[in-house]
């Protein structure tokens, strides 16, 4: 009979440790950094330097937020600010530089300065003066 009193006890134990256990399960709310982020989303193919454009090759699905920055690095701290166009063939997207020095194999980064989409699209004016309503480039894929 004495079995009994610590087979008991053992049990509550054991149900104490799982009590226990269960309310360390709770996640934990990760705050949202406001610092942008920077993304690889290619590299530069080709250069035109009287013409002021470049060729990028993309890497992946290219996706371009409404409020983004994209820069060129390279080499020795060499930047430059690039503005992407409509213009497309395949994997390669045309842009033209806006300012900065770049060369053929530089990184292509995207930034991106709003927190969220919904917050890009409210950023977004819903009519430009004279030319009617404006489309935003929120995630644009090919």
């Amino acid at each position: 009979m004495k079995i009994l009193p610590i087979i008991i006890s053992l049990m509550a134990a054991g149900s104490a440790g799982l009590v226990c256990s269960c309310g360390g399960n709770e996640e934990e709310e990760k705050p949202v950094s406001s610092q942008p982020r920077s993304v690889l989303v290619g590299r530069v193919a080709s250069v035109n330097k009287q013409g002021q454009h470049v060729q990028i090759r993309r890497y992946g699905s290219w996706r371009i937020p409404f409020g983004a920055i994209v820069t060129s690095q390279g080499d020795n701290g060499r930047m430059a600010s690039l503005q992407p166009s409509r213009e497309r063939l395949g994997e390669y997207i045309s842009a033209d530089i806006r300012s900065g020095e770049v060369e053929v194999g530089d990184g292509v980064y995207v930034m991106q300065l709003v927190d969220s989409e919904s917050e890009a699209q409210s950023l977004t004016p819903k009519v430009a003066p004279g030319f009617g309503p404006v489309e935003p480039m929120v995630e644009e894929e090919l």
